[in-house]
């Protein structure tokens, strides 16, 4: 597959990497190239859509493969249309994991070649997932002036669903820029096309409202949205996107201390989960740990916690801070039932994992957890070790609300002494 390079002059033509153009060409060369009756048949079954159902199955490796054959034929039969999709298709796979370079290259690629075939829908969706990146990389100006031009281009066409789907994204941009105000009129506006047009169709801006909704404690707010999004989800048999559903109408009703709703959501989506992949087998398995110990149930608490530490080691290191996560729980399972010896051994494995810089708050916060265990078992000289240490952290965070509670431990600390 040749990507295209652009006139140097043309400020809309993006020059494509030599990383990207060589991954294409080995691929090309290996696959398209195939003699054997099996390559071949690959090749002529690559498709756009063959490629986006890989992708939602989480098979980047086959997707990506499936875009770069699909543009290859595409190009040799003069689909240019159907070669931008498939372009626009690889920065799909790249975004979905965290490629954002690749993904940005990708996008904008695309988003040059529907330009010169002047079809604006396909325009104005490419301009929104370069805002998307631009988002997640923290160019948050060049991400509100893409977002911008998307939304008036989604206002040339009939794409109600795309341009909800802008308003969302750019109240997420407000969101990161602290314009909270500016974030909620984005979202009502968002709201308001979809009570126009009907859910079907926009299930997921609704579950990502739920989701902000759920972040700002607003619960009803987050009720209503998730369950019209589940509504559509079930309606479509959509696993992956309901079992995604079930877990946040689960992490509501756990905040609400309503359990038995919560543990009934959580549960369905642990058996759509099962068909799929460990990573999200393990989240369950740790939602169900928790909320079994907030209710007492400390047999199913620590089965649940186990089976998930387990499949987070088996899946290594990109799963540290859920293990850490894991290991917390089940410390404060063992401190709760006198077991101090596995408590602490608990503890003190979580904090030897989470020695990454980005880890540093949740580092803090495990070295209080054992900050109370310490002082339960009055070793005090270990407590005050473990409170310097969390303070120190929080003061190069600058975390003032977490420093004074640190201060306020270490006084009473020297007190009870």
């Amino acid at each position: 597959m040749k990507l295209p390079r652009a006139n140097k002059s043309t400020d809309e033509g993006p020059i494509l990497s030599s990383p990207l153009v060589g991954t294409v060409r080995e691929l090309h060369t290996r696959l398209r190239k195939s003699e054997t009756d099996d390559g071949q048949r690959l090749y002529e079954d690559t498709s756009v859509e063959r490629g986006r159902e890989l992708l939602r199955d989480k098979d980047f490796a086959g997707a990506e493969r499936n875009f770069i054959l699909a543009g290859d034929r595409y190009a040799s039969l003069g689909l240019r249309f159907m070669y931008a999709d498939a372009i626009y298709g690889l920065g799909e796979v790249y975004d979905a994991q965290e490629m954002l370079d690749h993904a940005e290259l990708c996008f904008a690629t695309a988003k040059w070649m529907w330009t010169l075939l002047h079809t604006n829908g396909d325009i104005a969706r490419a301009t929104l997932r370069l805002g998307v990146v631009s988002r997640r990389q923290g160019k948050l100006s060049k991400a509100e002036e893409l977002l911008a031009k998307a939304l008036q281009n989604f206002a040339k066409t009939w794409d109600r669903h795309g341009h909800i789907d802008t308003l969302y994204e750019l109240g997420s941009l407000h969101l990161q820029q602290d314009l909270c105000v500016e974030a909620e009129n984005r979202f009502s506006e968002a709201l308001k096309i979809c009570a126009s047009v009907g859910d079907d169709g926009n299930a997921d801006v609704l579950q990502k409202l739920g989701n902000h909704y759920l972040e700002q404690r607003q619960y009803s707010k987050a009720e209503e949205l998730s369950k019209r999004a589940l509504s559509v989800w079930i309606s479509l048999s959509q696993n992956s996107e309901r079992a995604l559903t079930h877990r946040q109408l689960g992490d509501i009703y756990r905040d609400r201390s309503r359990y038995i709703e919560a543990e009934d959501h959580y549960t369905q989506a642990f058996t759509i989960y099962n068909e799929k992949g460990a990573l999200d087998r393990a989240i369950m398995l740790d939602r169900l740990g928790g909320l079994y110990l907030n209710q007492g149930r400390y047999t199913e608490a620590e089965e649940h916690c186990t089976q998930a530490l387990e499949l987070w080691t088996w899946l290594g290191e990109d799963s540290d801070q859920y293990r850490a996560g894991a290991l917390r729980k089940l410390g404060d399972l063992c401190r709760t039932q006198a077991r101090y010896l596995e408590a602490r051994d608990h503890f003190t494995r979580a904090i030897g994992i989470l020695t990454s810089e980005e880890a540093r708050p949740s580092r803090a916060g495990m070295l209080r957890e054992l900050v109370d265990l310490n002082q339960m078992q009055s070793r005090y000289s270990d407590a005050a070790d473990h409170l310097t240490e969390a303070l120190s952290i929080y003061t190069s965070l600058r975390d003032e609300s977490s420093r004074a509670t640190t201060l306020r431990q270490l006084g009473n600390l020297y007190w009870k002494q």
